[in-house]
């Protein structure tokens, strides 16, 4: 694994924190963790993850 996909994987999975333990948005939760805008934000969750930050908030309900 290169420096780039773990810093990409450690940063999805604080996001993944961040959907399940707190009421920020994608937008503020995006911008926390230095991710250039929501869709690039969202593409990245989704690659690593196999679904969106908004479904994954919505399964964990």
């Amino acid at each position: 694994m290169t420096i780039a996909a773990y810093i990409r994987q450690e940063r999805v999975r604080t996001a993944m924190s961040m959907l399940s333990e707190n009421r920020l948005s994608l937008v503020e939760i995006a911008d926390t963790l230095c991710f250039s805008s929501l869709p690039h934000f969202e593409k990245i969750f989704k690659e690593v993850t196999g679904v969106t930050p908004g479904v994954y908030r919505r399964n964990l309900l």
